[in-house]
Order: structure tokens, then sequence, then C-alpha cells
């Protein structure tokens, strides 16, 4: 069998790739997606990524998280 990889659907390399902090109904897991890729979450579902916590921290209204600097 040969694994097909159409050009039209390869990453364009001129955009932005983004770590992402990815999950699903079995494990959490950090991906390296490409801009074109990345889809809302509008599930309104809470993240439960055991990485969130060492990333980002709650402003005093606990409405906004904010990357902690290095």
């Amino acid at each position: 069998m040969v694994a097909v990889d159409p050009e039209d659907v390869r990453p364009h390399k001129d955009q932005p790739f983004y770590h992402l902090l990815a999950e699903n109904s079995e494990s959490e897991y950090v991906a390296y997606v490409s801009e074109q890729n990345l889809l809302p979450d509008d599930s309104g579902e809470p993240i439960r990524h055991s990485q969130v916590a060492e990333i980002f921290v709650k402003d005093k209204s606990a409405a906004i998280a904010r990357a902690i600097p290095r």
C-alpha cells in the first residue's frame, strides 16, 4: 500500500505553527500544529490538560488566563 500525501493537504511552510495542549477521551498530549489546521473549541467543556497550570495562571478576576513568563 502506498501512502498518499497530496500537496494541497500538506501544511503551507510559510505559516505559523503552534504547540497545542491537546486532549481526547483517552489521553492528553502536546501537538505541533499548523495555523491552517487550528479550529476553535466551542464545546464549552473545561480544559483538563495537566500542563495548563504549568503554563497559565488566572488573573484576579479568574476570567482570563495568561502565559507565565519564563
